[in-house]
């Protein structure tokens, strides 16, 4: 069995209007099936990278998703996180969904759900995805990488890390070796 999981960085290009667009107010970038939480209105700087990486990957291939849920425990009362934690637990299989949270609460660094993705993504054939998003000046941290391959083992399914770069500037894709528990 694998000790750990080479991940390649998926590199996203963004146009900059959007980007100024998100900061000015305008979440139509965001898909429609997308809930717009009022914590884009009080932090209109943030989340644009969720909103752009979601709208690709339902343009591209279909997939639905939430940039809010919880995988674990934590924020039991947000109602923010209401409806993906609702969403996970229903395309999660039970006993996967079991393990991957006993396997988080083991360790009291993950308890409060740090390096939990940043998106949950699902298809409608059945496929599960589970997405960190970058943009320029973030780094993938540790917990982010570990909380990954947890998943990939628990649940077996898709991880991965996209980073978001401005159209014309070029990055090369990073690997990650992802410890597998």
């Amino acid at each position: 069995m694998p000790t750990s999981l080479s991940i390649e960085e998926i590199v996203l290009d963004y146009d900059p209007d959007e980007l100024t667009r998100w900061k000015s107010g305008d979440k139509s970038l965001a898909p429609a099936f997308m809930a717009r939480p009022d914590i884009w209105l009080t932090q209109p700087k943030y989340h644009f990278g969720e909103a752009f990486v979601l709208r690709h990957y339902h343009r591209k291939e279909g997939w639905f998703g939430f940039a809010d849920y919880a995988i674990g425990p934590q924020y039991p009362k947000s109602e923010r996180r209401r409806v993906g934690r609702e969403e996970l637990e229903r395309r999660v299989p039970a006993p996967k969904l079991a393990a991957l949270r006993a396997l988080r609460a083991a360790d009291p660094r993950h308890r409060l759900g740090s390096g939990e993705p940043d998106l949950f993504l699902y298809h409608p054939d059945g496929r599960l995805m589970f997405l960190e998003v970058k943009k320029q000046g973030d780094r993938t941290s540790a917990a982010q990488l570990e909380c990954l391959g947890q998943i990939s083992a628990t649940i077996v399914c898709t991880v991965g890390v996209v980073y978001l770069t401005p159209v014309g500037h070029h990055r090369a894709p990073r690997s990650y070796d992802v410890p597998i528990p």
